[in-house]
């Protein structure tokens, strides 16, 4: 396929933005209509709604009353469908047969403009969502990420702290009013995009996109669309910090290190695809010469695993190093991660690792593009990128970028990134919480003298 990627962009009469890209060869059609409303777009006293209110169109339609009927419809097309709420948006998203397209589209019209709400509905929702509130709550990766959020930073109390689930009183308390007010401010078509690859012709997605996502909307009366407040509020980083929380099931230590890092809108694409690599370098299970699973897992085997990776919450971003291990251990890994980052900070490592990656991705990043899911999410991510930084890269662009990218690049953004006046250290162990915390503080204090 060519390296550049010209998707057809249409905005309907009443703003929604709708983004289409025919592949002809393909048997499938991959759709995901995605509304701006998340976690952080909430309130402490709505918090968790925006996940509530993505739960209840599949309990029932204007045309689909019940969830018997969803289901049926969505199998008698053979479609594959489901949803998600994050942080910053909801998305309703399918993969079909391409003879399905317009009754793929009549369905996700359905769900996103016209769930009926019912009290019944909200009452089972409610109960299923403390279920899966309660089951995240019990697991060691809730914990992990409850820490890493509850002292990254120096405010607790902004949305950039909320988990999108919400809270259980929050849950067991929303009414259906509540409900109705924040599915009529935010599912409106100016705040909301259609994403369409697979095959299907232009002329005809026009015309059913205009059907169901315009001329079947005329009698709703839609609000304006709302400030997102959390892209101007938010709160600052913390320093250097120890915590550790403690979970009585466990065997292992269970650590993190977490520094902020570049944030999406406030950096170009061009400096972000560096942190990749400076991951890679970190700490891979596919790099294996990478310093941490180098040095932890294969030299000293101690651990399992080590995994170095980023978290983006649009204005705040964290590179995270993350790994678990025997209790006796605690000294020797704090002192091989400590090491090991100074190490790539002094560029007191080869760059074996670094154009490997960069190899892997020059042979292979046309591959991803074979699937249209694929292709899909690389066509949300540009438009994200050109909506807030005016400007984005094709693949053919990419590629060249990664081809010009220099070794000392990657040093100089671990000099940016790990910077241990601002890292978070966290433990969470089956062990007294305080006790375990004055053991870190103590080993760290003699490692870094």
């Amino acid at each position: 396929m060519a390296h550049k990627l010209d998707y057809k962009k249409v905005i309907l009469p009443n703003g929604l933005t709708c983004i289409l890209y025919r592949r002809a060869e393909v048997h499938s059609v991959d759709i995901s209509v995605d509304v701006e409303v998340g976690a952080l777009d909430e309130t402490n006293e709505i918090n968790g709604v925006s996940h509530l209110v993505e739960h209840l169109p599949f309990d029932g339609t204007a045309d689909m009353s019940s969830w018997e009927k969803v289901d049926e419809f969505n199998n008698s097309i053979s479609g594959s469908s489901n949803a998600y709420t994050s942080s910053s948006e909801t998305s309703y998203y399918g993969h079909y047969p391409y003879q399905y397209f317009e009754e793929a589209l009549f369905y996700l019209s359905q769900l996103v403009f016209h769930p009926l709400h019912k009290e019944e509905d909200i009452d089972k929702e409610r109960d299923i969502i403390i279920d899966e509130l309660k089951t995240r709550a019990d697991s060691v990766d809730f914990k992990i990420y409850r820490n890493i959020i509850d002292n990254r930073y120096l405010q607790t109390n902004t949305p950039y702290s909320f988990d999108v689930i919400g809270t259980e009183d929050n849950v067991k308390r929303f009414k259906r009013e509540e409900i109705l007010k924040h599915h009529r401010k935010y599912y409106i078509p100016e705040n909301i995009k259609v994403f369409i690859v697979g095959n299907f012709e232009y002329d005809q997605a026009e015309k059913l996109l205009k059907k169901y996502f315009y001329n079947n909307l005329k009698s709703i009366s839609f609000d304006s669309k709302s400030k997102r407040e959390f892209q101007y509020t938010y709160p600052e980083y913390s320093k250097f910090k120890i915590s550790t929380v403690q979970k009585q099931d466990l065997d292992q230590y269970y650590l993190t290190f977490t520094f902020p890092r570049p944030e999406f809108k406030k950096t170009k694409q061009a400096h972000r695809i560096k942190l990749p690599f400076l991951s890679a370098l970190t700490a891979s299970g596919q790099y294996q010469q990478s310093i941490l699973w180098k040095r932890l897992r294969e030299e000293l085997g101690i651990v399992y695993g080590v995994s170095a990776y980023g978290w983006d919450y649009f204005n705040r971003a964290f590179a995270i190093v993350e790994t678990s291990f025997q209790p006796q251990y605690l000294e020797q890994v704090l002192t091989e991660i400590y090491n090991g980052i100074n190490k790539i900070k002094t560029k007191e490592i080869s760059d074996s690792v670094f154009k490997t990656r960069q190899k892997r991705i020059v042979d292979t990043e046309l591959m991803i593009y074979d699937s249209p899911s694929n292709v899909l999410n690389w066509i949300m991510d540009q438009e994200n990128e050109y909506e807030y930084h005016k400007e984005f890269m094709n693949p053919s662009e990419f590629i060249e970028q990664i081809k010009r990218m220099e070794f000392d690049e990657v040093i100089d953004i671990a000099n940016e990134v790990y910077d241990w006046n601002n890292v978070n250290i966290g433990v969470v162990t089956k062990e007294d919480a305080n006790q375990v915390q004055q053991q870190v503080e103590s080993i760290w204090k003699k490692i870094t003298a």
